[in-house]
């Protein structure tokens, strides 16, 4: 499994005045995570609600991912 992370930004254009809209992505192995990274995706995968799981077809792989997340390196 990859862990994928978008940073969205908007900017001002200083001579139009036109707002610019970027998106970057990062994908990276989850194996990849530092110990702190894996207790803080265990933390953000604890609060995802059922919905949201079933909307995103995470039903299953959450309590996994938690069990692996919170095992250390």
């Amino acid at each position: 499994l990859h862990l994928r992370i978008e940073r969205q930004t908007l900017r001002r254009l200083p001579d139009s005045g036109g707002v610019l809209f970027t998106i970057g992505t990062t994908v990276s192995p989850l194996t990849a995570l530092s110990s702190a990274q894996r207790k803080d995706l265990a933390g953000t995968l604890a609060e995802v609600g059922e919905q949201t799981q079933a909307y995103k077809g995470w039903v299953g792989v959450i309590p996994r991912l938690l069990t692996w997340a919170e095992s250390g390196p």
